[in-house]
């Protein structure tokens, strides 16, 4: 249900104000080609590119919240969808196991 959702919003709305290094409700978001909009803080930035995958605002900044929100009708909602998918490309567990097994095999061959 979670899932249809995601599917069916414009966007998750992630008003973080604590620095969360790796926040995975952002990642997850942009795995199900969620756009994200969240507070410029902690590790969020990393991940989302304003008006590209997501949108950024200022943490409390309620005015700067409310006016990215009015922007959103100037953006095109599947390319930002398509956007938010490709930008955790490199999270896939697919791609995660092979950095881990070539971190295992260099670690093994020091010993």
């Amino acid at each position: 249900a979670l899932e249809d959702l995601k599917r069916n919003a414009y966007g998750i709305l992630i008003p973080s104000s604590w620095y969360e290094n790796f926040p995975y409700v952002v990642t997850e978001s942009l795995q199900s080609g969620c756009v994200v909009i969240a507070a410029r803080i902690g590790g969020i930035p990393e991940r989302i590119v304003h008006g590209r995958n997501g949108f950024l605002f200022e943490p409390g900044d309620t005015e700067n919240l409310v006016s990215v929100i009015r922007s959103l009708p100037q953006y095109d909602l599947a390319l930002l969808r398509k956007n938010a998918q490709e930008s955790v490309g490199d999270l896939s567990e697919a791609i995660f196991y092979e950095r881990l097994i070539v971190l295992y095999r260099m670690l093994i061959s020091r010993v």
